[in-house]
């Protein structure tokens, strides 16, 4: 969903708390001893790679080297040393900053030893094992509880446009204030990685990226956890072997996205927060760090303007946005305002029929939707009875909805509609994800629920990737020899990305005061 071209699968399969304490903590250090020969080496307790949050060095390196950073990046210092609300996370995303700008990606030789944090940031560069210990003792020593804090050993399955591997891999897991775990990956972080200057958009020639994180083991400063998901290798055996190791060019493929484009001239520690909150809502952002809104768990139709509700969504986006405007450092509230404009665009009919700006151009977008003069925006009214909209060429949820597809259609003429999702139950089969969502109560119980099982299925209908899935319905997928043509995909997958590029612009910039 949401212009969705990159995306983590999986992450709330596993208990990132740890499933159960491991209690042989010792591993190889693959280290000779001072003073003796090479092949001399010596057992250590896994957890001793990272620091406790009293180490002089590291304490030093926040004091110092990471403050630096701040400053010269204009980060806000008082929310960065802050206790209270904001406050870990804000530290949280300058410290992984300052590593992704102070440490190299370098692979290593078999059996190399992991190296300490104070080893790494006096050579400045590690292995994707050695860029987390000290990302995740940076965070401990800035006073991020350990109770927040897990580096993970496993894998990674990367699913590539279809073409699937797997690799050896180590990453950190940070339990944000909001409750929800996030990945802060190494190979995402290092410097070579950084996107390029432009904000010049590439719209159909991103590959699709989807990757599962496999964890096999958890740990901090206090324990080990294993965690059962049936796959799991002896730790010794994780450390002992040849890692099959990822490439970073190859991990992250970074996008340019909507965000980048629309703030482009945002202070960059709101940019980079946004990147880290939601970083598969909106088109083409880096893939590696896993999204709030989109948890299944906890998906509710007015995040994401889902069936129909596009009154009630706009409500809770204009609810997000007043709350940013009161404090621009809450930008949790403007991330999910942002997700939600993006999915207007995305999910809605509202392009289809809007007046539309510079149409053959490649920033051609439509007229922005004003919630509060909802009428302004059409070119023609919309209605569902024929053309590419007639609701007989799709499908509807006759498990919720008891009529056929011309009372369907005239239950919405005239308003804007989006696809229904993550009904239970439909006569449609579910996706993978959809299984996963159970719609809230203060939804299903509404006098009028009944009516949105008459609604398409998002999957028909929604504008959310380059290229249409296999189950879209609505537009043609061939070139457009016309790029003026609503009736083709490509034509209107660039009008709702660049609509969703200039409304999340003007809303940030309605609303910031600092």
């Amino acid at each position: 969903m949401c212009f969705n071209q990159s995306t983590i699968v999986g992450l709330n399969r596993y208990n990132w708390d740890g499933e159960k304490i491991y209690f042989d903590p010792i591993v190889p250090s693959h280290r000779a001893v001072v003073g003796k020969s090479s092949k001399v080496t010596y057992e250590l307790d896994v957890r001793e790679f990272l620091t406790s949050n009293w180490n002089a060095v590291i304490r030093k390196v926040i004091e110092e080297d990471v403050i630096a950073y701040a400053k010269s990046i204009d980060a806000n210092l008082a929310l960065f040393s802050k206790r209270g609300e904001g406050g870990f996370d804000y530290r949280a995303l300058i410290i992984a900053q300052f590593v992704g700008n102070t440490i190299k990606y370098q692979s290593r030789k078999q059996n190399d030893p992991w190296r300490f944090p104070e080893e790494t940031l006096m050579i400045k560069e590690g292995d994707c094992e050695d860029i987390a210990f000290l990302l995740g003792s940076l965070l401990l020593a800035s006073g991020i509880s350990a109770y927040n804090l897990r580096v993970a050993l496993g894998k990674i399955k990367t699913i590539i446009d279809g073409e699937e591997n797997s690799f050896d891999h180590a990453w950190v897991m940070y339990k944000r204030e909001s409750g929800k775990w996030m990945v802060l990956e190494p190979l995402d972080l290092v410097s070579h990685r950084k996107p390029p200057k432009s904000t010049r958009i590439q719209l159909l020639e991103q590959p699709s990226c989807r990757y599962h994180y496999m964890p096999h083991f958890l740990f901090n400063t206090e324990h080990l956890w294993v965690v059962d998901n049936n796959q799991h290798e002896p730790l010794k055996d994780i450390v002992n072997k040849v890692w099959q190791r990822m490439d970073p060019r190859f991990a992250g493929f970074v996008h340019y996205n909507i965000i980048h484009a629309a703030l482009s001239d945002a202070p960059a520690w709101v940019v980079s927060e946004l990147d880290r909150r939601f970083t598969h809502i909106v088109p083409f952002i880096d893939s590696t760090i896993v999204d709030e809104p989109d948890w299944p768990s906890g998906h509710h139709p007015y995040d994401h303007f889902d069936s129909g509700f596009i009154q009630q969504a706009w409500d809770r986006v204009g609810d997000r946005l007043s709350n940013f405007k009161a404090n621009n450092h809450a930008i949790g509230h403007f991330a999910w305002a942002a997700h939600g404009i993006a999915d207007f665009y995305a999910h809605s009919s509202y392009v289809h029929f809007a007046k539309l700006i510079n149409p053959a151009s490649d920033g051609g977008h439509a007229t922005l939707y004003d919630p509060a003069n909802p009428l302004a925006g059409f070119e023609t009214t919309p209605q569902y009875t024929q053309g590419l909209f007639d609701f007989n060429r799709f499908s509807i949820n006759t498990k919720l909805y008891p009529y056929n597809h011309t009372h369907a259609a005239k239950d919405w003429e005239g308003q804007i509609i989006s696809g229904r999702y993550g009904q239970q139950p439909d006569s449609r089969p579910k996706d993978v994800f959809e299984k996963l969502i159970k719609l809230p109560a203060d939804v299903t119980s509404q006098a009028d629920f009944s009516k949105r099982g008459g609604l398409p299925h998002h999957n028909e209908i929604a504008v959310d990737e380059p290229k249409p899935s296999a189950q879209h319905r609505l537009y043609q997928t061939q070139p457009a020899p016309d790029k003026t043509d609503r009736e083709y995909y490509a034509n209107q997958y660039r009008w709702r990305y660049f609509s969703a590029i200039q409304h999340i612009r003007q809303s940030f910039w309605n609303n910031w005061k600092i």
